[in-house]
């Protein structure tokens, strides 16, 4: 009992003062909290559900929550060895002065004015250019917003700007998604323009070793999505993809696709690019586009 509320006391978990933390189960009011919630959610879920793990995605303020939790579903001999229980916390979204995002009033920004905001900016990159697809500049901020978020290192907070995220180049969405529209230009080009007499080939054919780093770089995405679902961690993924992006541009620019003697070949090797970008992006719940 502590002021009348029923608590848990764990070794080892300390408030500031340095003196033991406790997990409130029942308050003075006879009133219940999350962690009532939480214990008897997770109660639950082993004992019917019976799964592997169990994955909480939160804040990284709420970690010692979340510790003290999971250590009290062990003593209480409620945790199987079967099901894993796990805590991923991730960092805040900051602005350039390293605070965290709030109107001019003080106020926390709704979801839905921070989208907004994001829209203007990104009809700002197109600019007056004219694009078929008018969901576009709606597809680029949810996607930069969606990629940032996850190409952030998990636990650190990180700066939110919108002439940094929102370009064509770096680990943005933005870049990726230029690489994949490049390659949706190339292949139209191709078939529009294309004397190519290897075309009936299966196979691609590395004469370049800019060629054979791409590919082989490429063969390891399945590796990357075992270890992205092992480790938990978006980044690995995000990373992979950014990385596929800078080597296919470079690929580009070295090895000539519509006028080669091997430009079919080529012209595989940026639909492997183009495969895996799509498949990634549908991972990651982002939206390509075939034009910018």
């Amino acid at each position: 009992m502590s002021n009348q509320a029923k608590c848990i006391y764990i070794d080892g978990f300390l408030n500031v003062d340095n003196k033991p933390l406790p997990v409130i189960i029942k308050k003075a009011d006879n009133g219940f909290n999350y962690a009532t919630t939480e214990i008897a959610t997770l109660y639950y879920r082993i004992k019917y559900h019976k799964p592997d793990k169990i994955i909480y995605v939160t804040d990284i303020g709420q970690k010692t929550h979340f510790d003290m939790i999971f250590k009290i579903i062990e003593y209480l001999k409620i945790k199987n060895n079967k099901t894993q229980l796990i805590h991923i916390g991730f960092g805040l979204m900051l602005n350039d002065d390293n605070k965290k995002i709030k109107t001019r009033a003080g106020d926390s920004v709704k979801l839905k004015s921070f989208i907004m905001n994001s829209i203007i900016y990104a009809k700002k990159i197109l600019g007056k250019k004219k694009y078929k697809n008018i969901k576009l500049p709606h597809i680029l901020a949810i996607n930069t917003i969606k990629y940032a978020d996850l190409s952030n290192k998990l636990a650190q907070n990180y700066i939110f700007n919108y002439d940094r995220l929102l370009k064509f180049k770096g680990n943005t969405a933005m870049f990726l998604m230029y690489a994949y529209a490049r390659i949706c230009s190339i292949k139209k080009k191709y078939n529009e323009y294309n004397t190519d007499k290897m075309k009936k080939i299966s196979c691609v054919i590395l004469t370049e070793p800019i060629e054979l780093d791409l590919v082989l770089y490429l063969l390891q995405y399945r590796y990357i999505i075992l270890k992205t679902i092992n480790k938990l961690d978006p980044t690995i993924l995000t990373s992979y993809l950014y990385n596929i992006a800078e080597k296919f541009h470079s690929f580009f620019h070295s090895c000539n696709v519509l006028n080669s003697n091997y430009g079919y070949s080529r012209l595989l090797i940026c639909e492997m690019v183009q495969h895996v970008l799509a498949s990634g992006f549908k991972i990651l719940g982002l939206k390509l586009v075939n034009k910018i």
